[in-house]
């Protein structure tokens, strides 16, 4: 195991994008929210993602309480989920929201509105912890014996915390296979953790952003174990594709940094 390394980390004033799955079960009638306890930090996004939404009616999120000035702010709403932000103001504290369907306002049944909601959740808010953002460098590496080469990958080892951001910083190869049209790419591979990820190709990460030279990854799928990974760059040729990879290095995913 690489030895881990504390270079290329440092504290990031991005927001943390956080999905959460709300179900609809058309038996009990009834919202499930994935996870009715959420950790975020002021400025971070919540994305509620509906699953199973019955025809004509719509997702909302229902503030429990009155509180002033609200917590979450700019909403937005879709046929099959919800955004908000978390109020970059917001002492350290409790927010309790519902998930809720309504058929029209939901308010109005005597006009044929409904109204489906969740138990109450929370999104509890911390300002003690400070994402960091790891930057990782990835170069090529000509093959000595003619072949297209590989790419090497420092450092080969991470720990991040829920809320961190990676990304992977791709040099350009400068031979012969330049000339091609190359993208990155970053695929999780392998995982050793206590349970299954949501989503073994976005690893422990939310989202993974791809750019010419490089892929940055955020957000928290908030399942804690060792991911190992691959870097590729895919290279396309008139009517060939080419892949260059790396060894597969490791992120360690951490829980709660505090110990909690």
């Amino acid at each position: 195991m690489a030895k881990e390394a504390g270079n290329g980390s440092e504290p990031t004033t991005g927001t943390t994008v956080h999905s959460l799955e709300v179900h609809f079960d058309p038996v009990d009638v009834q919202l499930i929210i994935e996870e009715p306890a959420l950790t975020v930090r002021p400025g971070d996004q919540i994305w509620w993602i509906f699953r199973g939404v019955p025809g004509g009616w719509t997702p909302w999120i229902d503030l429990d309480g009155t509180a002033n000035p609200e917590p979450l702010e700019g909403f937005i709403q879709s046929p099959w989920g919800v955004r908000a932000t978390v109020a970059a103001t917001k002492d350290p504290g409790t927010i309790g929201y519902r998930a809720t369907l309504q058929r029209g306002l939901g308010l109005h049944h005597p006009m044929g509105g409904a109204l489906v909601r969740s138990a109450v959740a929370q999104a509890v808010v911390q300002t003690s912890a400070v994402p960091q953002l790891h930057t990782v460098d990835v170069t090529y590496q000509p093959g000595g014996d003619g072949g297209t080469g590989s790419l090497v990958v420092d450092p080969p080892w991470l720990k991040i915390s829920p809320g961190d951001t990676v990304t992977w910083k791709y040099t350009q190869p400068e031979s012969d296979i330049a000339e091609g049209t190359w993208r990155p790419r970053v695929d999780f591979v392998r995982f050793d953790g206590p349970e299954e990820p949501p989503n073994m190709h976005l690893g422990p990460f939310a989202t993974l952003a791809y750019e010419k030279d490089r892929v940055t990854a955020s957000g928290d799928s908030r399942t804690p174990g060792v991911y190992n990974y691959v870097c590729l760059m895919v290279g396309r040729f008139d009517d060939r594709v080419i892949s260059i990879s790396s060894p597969d290095p490791a992120i360690d995913r951490r829980g709660d940094p505090s110990g909690g």
